[in-house]
């Protein structure tokens, strides 16, 4: 893996047991976008435990990992292990990318918050 062209971060809820459909769970995923093509790796929490915070890839990749490893069988076991341990490898670049495309959203936000604050006639002090 080389030069990392974006990193998402995202978890949803939603109903993921085909044998239980009617319970929700929690979904945790770290999508990473390398030139030559596209990381992805995820788990599922039962909606009974809270969602933990995260902030940054680290904090999810951990989670993810600490969730597989739960496990008393697990067939994604060694595959998602080797996809842990090739996003590590590239972890400061992950954050790097990830922090650049945060302050990117934000400093777009705060463009938006002023033009909306001047529209309604406010002040940007």
């Amino acid at each position: 893996m080389n030069n990392i062209t974006k990193v998402w971060i995202y978890s949803e809820r939603g109903h993921y047991d085909l044998m239980h459909p009617g319970d929700e769970a929690w979904q945790l995923k770290l999508c990473v976008w390398f030139d030559e093509g596209y990381t992805a790796i995820c788990e599922r929490f039962p909606a009974g435990e809270e969602e933990p915070d995260w902030h940054v890839p680290t904090d999810a990749l951990d989670l993810i990992e600490e969730r597989l490893e739960s496990y008393w069988l697990s067939t994604k076991r060694e595959m998602n292990r080797k996809k842990i341990a090739a996003l590590r490898e590239n972890l400061p670049q992950i954050e790097q990318v990830y922090a650049r495309q945060k302050i990117a959203q934000l400093e777009k936000e705060l463009v938006d918050w002023r033009d909306h604050l001047a529209m309604v006639g406010g002040s940007n002090e």
